[in-house]
């Protein structure tokens, strides 16, 4: 009931309840053409728009998210819950991409009859629709994995294509040169596609050009999602972002150079959500080393790039050739001050001391 009243009184999730809505009905009218015209190609572009109406779903998850607040169980919050959306999206249109490719198979060997009068009309209305999705209806979440994802074997092409044409008509470079949205890209190539099927099928070719249609809209479609879905498994087994490594080795290149710093161990750095990272390092410093004053240092070096920091110091015991552990927790905080170039800090804990950006926590307990 509070999540209803949440969807209800949240303008930006009804606006996506809305449009999923108008989507699932959508997708049953496209099925239910591509089944009555038995093309296989229409009935592969619907699963297109089934991944609009789950991106749409995923709007909704991502607003109910960002109004929950953090629990025990959950201490980074629910932000985790759209990766995995998003990551369930595209492995399950990859499925039905498979399947589209066993059914084509099994075309292969049958004769089928196309019903071609309505295959034009809802082509182009399914087209027109999922490009007012994409365009039209804001999705954060999409947007950034559509921005960061590598790109797919359909964008090279479509940029090798576009590059060779601009040097002939430079005319055409802003509009052709700048990276195009794979997803747009996705439904134009369908629905043009579907549309040469239609016209060889007039001209009198065989009927199995619409398989063979629908054979190539489900290689382009699991060409596309894969590299969505590798983008966000990686979220999902926390990886190391790969184009935050360069950063982040400078910046720990750079923090192992403050006085009273040994080394770094156990550097683990990854993404909660899009855009939100967290990480944790242990830091073993000398003896006689200001714990308060190298976490500081360390801390604010950090704070920059990683929203959720948990610093671990391991001060070394040259005299005993042991190591002590320093241990930190939420619980334990006690006073931290700062001032121009100065610290200053009791002996037995530091303040929760936060970024603008972050939620990192640390606390000494001398051993």
């Amino acid at each position: 009931m509070t999540n209803l009243t949440f969807l209800l009184k949240n303008k930006q999730a009804k606006q996506f309840f809305y449009w999923a809505i108008i989507s699932s009905v959508v997708v049953l009218s496209l099925f239910y053409v591509s089944h009555s015209s038995n093309s296989l190609a229409l009935a592969s572009f619907t699963y297109i728009i089934i991944f609009d109406f789950f991106c749409l779903l995923n709007g909704i998850l991502n607003s109910w998210a960002r109004a929950q607040l953090a629990k025990s169980s959950f201490t980074f919050g629910f932000k985790r819950f759209e990766v995995l959306s998003l990551f369930s999206s595209a492995i399950l249109t990859i499925l039905a991409s498979f399947f589209v490719i066993k059914e084509g198979f099994e075309y292969l060997f049958d004769e089928i009859q196309v019903h071609t009068s309505r295959l034009i009309p809802a082509s182009i209305f399914a087209f027109l629709f999922h490009t007012f999705l994409i365009l039209g209806v804001k999705n954060d979440s999409l947007d950034y994995v559509i921005n960061s994802s590598s790109s797919s074997w359909l964008q090279e092409h479509f940029f090798d294509i576009s590059e060779t044409t601009c040097r002939i008509i430079p005319f055409f470079s802003k509009l052709l040169l700048p990276r195009m949205n794979p997803i747009l890209l996705l439904g134009f190539i369908n629905f043009v596609t579907i549309a040469g099927s239609f016209l060889l099928i007039q001209l009198g070719s065989s009927h199995m050009i619409d398989v063979y249609a629908a054979l190539l809209i489900a290689t382009t479609t699991i060409g596309t999602m894969t590299p969505f879905a590798i983008f966000t498994g990686k979220i999902l087994l926390q990886t190391t972002p790969s184009h935050l490594i360069t950063q982040l080795d400078k910046i720990l290149r750079e923090a192992s150079t403050l006085d009273g710093v040994l080394e770094f161990r156990d550097e683990h750095f990854w993404t909660i959500s899009f855009g939100v990272l967290a990480g944790s390092l242990h830091v073993r410093i000398r003896r006689d080393a200001d714990e308060q004053l190298v976490l500081a240092h360390v801390w604010h070096k950090l704070a920059g790039v990683i929203h959720h920091l948990t610093i671990h110091v391991f001060k070394d015991d040259w005299i005993r050739r042991t190591t002590h552990q320093l241990v930190y927790s939420q619980s334990n905080l006690n006073s931290f001050s700062a001032s121009t170039g100065n610290f200053k800090a009791n002996s037995n804990a530091i303040q929760n001391s936060k970024h603008p950006n972050t939620d990192s926590d640390f606390v000494i307990i001398n051993p």
